[in-house]
């Protein structure tokens, strides 16, 4: 494996974990990407009280491994929920130019949102829901959430056999998480691409290009480059060479 390649860092959506994306994993691997995907805090969390912060504290703590102890170069995968979580994660501090400024090795040098959430400073995933989450993630007592039909919502383009697999392995979420602001947007500092899905049935193909278009002028280097594919809200499992096709993009 070539470890001149970015190291790949991919962050789960909310509900899902790091089996969900072993194929994407697999794929990096064989192209010669070193490639981590790490369970976060928020997942399946007993009480369900971690928040977004939480999930970024966790990310931040790896950043600091792999960029400032190892002077990588690294890749954010970000998938639904967790573009939220990479977005909150990724300080100046941690991008390339600012630590070439400094004459320092590595950092990030790409967010890549897959189907994932890009929102402004201060806002939440509930505030870009109008204040509070969809009637299709009800909160139940105990403060967790769940996605309503997510074979339909996450996997509708995959075998109904996969969706019945997906779906099992899908776990609570805690709400808190879903209604915490930012305070800090990273896609300032790094560079950053949006796959598009165009068959993401929850968030249709005119929301995200909308929530691409709100950050206009605000993304580090110009405006947020797009890209598409023919996926739903997985692409990872659907078309994971796609996403390694853009990954590989990156460096051209």
């Amino acid at each position: 494996m070539s470890t001149s390649k970015p190291t790949i860092l991919i962050l789960h959506g909310a509900w899902h974990s790091p089996p969900h994306y072993q194929s994407l994993v697999t794929l990096l691997n064989a192209a010669g990407y070193p490639t981590l995907c790490p369970t976060q805090p928020t997942f399946d969390a007993k009480p369900p009280t971690k928040t977004l912060h939480n999930d970024a504290e966790f990310v931040q703590g790896i950043l600091k491994e792999l960029i400032e102890e190892e002077g990588k170069e690294v890749v954010l995968a970000l998938h639904s929920y967790s573009g939220v979580v990479g977005t909150q994660a990724v300080t100046e501090e941690f991008s390339k130019a600012a630590r070439e400024k400094r004459g320092l090795e590595g950092g990030v040098i790409r967010l890549l949102f897959m189907a994932g959430f890009v929102l402004k400073h201060g806002m939440s995933l509930g505030s870009a829901f109008g204040g509070g989450l969809p009637p299709f993630v009800p909160v139940e007592e105990d403060g967790s959430c769940n996605m309503l039909e997510p074979a339909r919502r996450f996997y509708n383009d995959l075998p109904s056999s996969e969706q019945e697999h997906w779906v099992s392995l899908l776990r609570p979420h805690p709400a808190i998480a879903q209604l915490t602001p930012l305070t800090n947007v990273g896609h300032k500092y790094v560079p950053s691409t949006y796959l598009l899905c165009e068959k993401y049935e929850a968030l249709p193909l005119e929301v995200q290009r909308g929530m691409v278009d709100s950050v206009s002028g605000e993304v580090y280097g110009g405006n947020m480059e797009t890209t598409s594919c023919g996926a739903g809200h997985s692409p990872f499992l659907d078309m994971p060479e796609k996403v390694v096709e853009v990954i590989e993009g990156f460096g051209k």
